[in-house]
């Protein structure tokens, strides 16, 4: 049988590293079945262990390709043209109608980020039809009992006849453009835009809601946000909301604008499930960012009580201690003072050298704000040192844990 690994040798597209990664994503969870050459189109078939089928049809001749995915209320297809153009649609079966997704990706070179393949167009329509219109636009079907792979050559049909922005039931549109950068002045060159991006929902600019960090993924992170969606790719942009950087408007942005409602609304909530291992991730980036240990529910308001989460003092005292040291903080607490500093010495590397007059009953902690509080060694009453912990309030990432650490363990 010939290899996935061959496939890609033959495939000029596949050797742009943002396009395969597109492709790994789509394949991500299924294994390889069969591969075979069929005049000049590689026909590859997958499946999941839950039986479910995936198909990637690669065309040798126009460097182009074909893959669709079919799960029971889901079905997806992509196509990629020799212009590096990849439309994903996406039909998916709620209780009484369908909605039904385009996203268009163009490809291109990006002298902004040293003349790399990148994203540099995303744009996405979302089409909802009730039961009762898909019956009227498309004839002999039964909602109830007809397969939904029915539905790809129906729509395909519709699209070449009608307006389907015109004949659904409720219609919104989102896209996302890399800046253009003009010449000016001895050569140097500018952008069009103040902001990451030229982003629109609705025909509405909104490209300040998405005030990001520059980055050759920025238009795949702004789709995540006003998805509500994070992943790997946008873990800063989370942190950058919890910080107040970044309006927390950007994250689940589909959602405030009344989206998800009204959708919900006409054919119902999706069926599709949240995966136990998406759920194990959230538990513990919230975790470990913000000391977040709560329930995690996937909508916008459940995920942004957790994103804006801050730890209390004593909580990052104890954070510290325990991931810093590898102890339990009772157990660091127990300590004396000398075998407290010594094992911040071995796990460290640092000696503590604090210069302040200890007082029964503190702890390091608290024992360094009286340090930093009163450098004349005034000592605070216990009640308000405790009090300058907690208003602390401290929050951010891992390495902003870090760094307040380090700053407890001087050389």
């Amino acid at each position: 049988m010939l290899s996935l690994k061959k496939v890609y040798n033959y495939s000029k597209i596949l050797q742009i590293e943002c396009i395969k990664k597109e492709i790994e994503e789509f394949i991500k969870g299924y294994n390889i079945k069969n591969i075979k050459l069929n005049g000049g189109i590689f026909e590859c078939s997958f499946e999941n262990d839950n039986g479910d089928s995936l198909y990637v049809n690669f065309e040798t001749k126009k460097d182009a390709m074909t893959m669709c995915k079919y799960t029971n209320n889901l079905i997806e297809r992509v196509t990629i043209n020799e212009k590096l153009l990849m439309t994903h649609k996406i039909i998916e079966k709620r209780p009484n109608g369908i909605l039904y997704s385009i996203i268009n990706k163009q490809f291109d070179l990006s002298n902004r980020f040293r003349n790399q393949t990148v994203l540099v167009d995303l744009a996405e329509q979302r089409l909802v039809f009730t039961k009762d219109n898909l019956e009227r636009l498309m004839g002999s079907i039964n909602f109830d009992t007809d397969k939904l792979s029915l539905y790809i050559l129906k729509f395909l049909n519709l699209e070449s006849r009608l307006e389907l922005s015109k004949e659904c039931d409720y219609y919104t549109e989102f896209s996302t453009h890399m800046n253009k950068y003009v010449s000016w002045l001895e050569g140097r060159r500018v952008k069009d835009n103040i902001y990451p991006t030229k982003t629109f929902f609705n025909g509405e600019d909104v490209s300040s809601v998405f005030d990001i960090t520059d980055s050759s993924d920025k238009l795949y992170r702004v789709y995540d946000l006003y998805r509500g969606v994070i992943n790997h790719r946008n873990e800063k942009d989370i942190n950058s909301i919890n910080l107040g950087l970044l309006s927390l408007d950007a994250f689940g942005f589909i959602e405030l604008k009344g989206v998800t409602q009204k959708e919900n609304s006409l054919i119902g909530k999706t069926q599709l499930e949240v995966s136990e291992s998406y759920i194990n991730y959230l538990k513990d980036l919230f975790f470990v960012n913000f000391g977040y240990t709560g329930e995690i529910i996937v909508d916008k308001i459940s995920l942004l009580s957790a994103i804006l989460y801050k730890r209390s003092g004593p909580e990052l005292a104890k954070y510290i201690v325990e991931t810093e040291l590898g102890i339990p903080y009772e157990e660091y607490l127990d300590l004396g003072v000398n075998e407290q500093q010594e094992l911040i010495k071995q796990k460290t590397g640092k000696e503590v050298k604090l210069d302040y007059t200890y007082l029964s009953g503190l702890t390091m902690e608290q024992r360094y704000y009286i340090s930093k509080k009163q450098p004349n060694k005034q000592i605070f009453t216990s009640e308000q040192a405790n009090r300058q912990i907690d208003e602390m309030n401290i929050s951010g990432s891992l390495k902003a844990i870090k760094r307040l650490f380090r700053r407890l363990t001087k050389k």
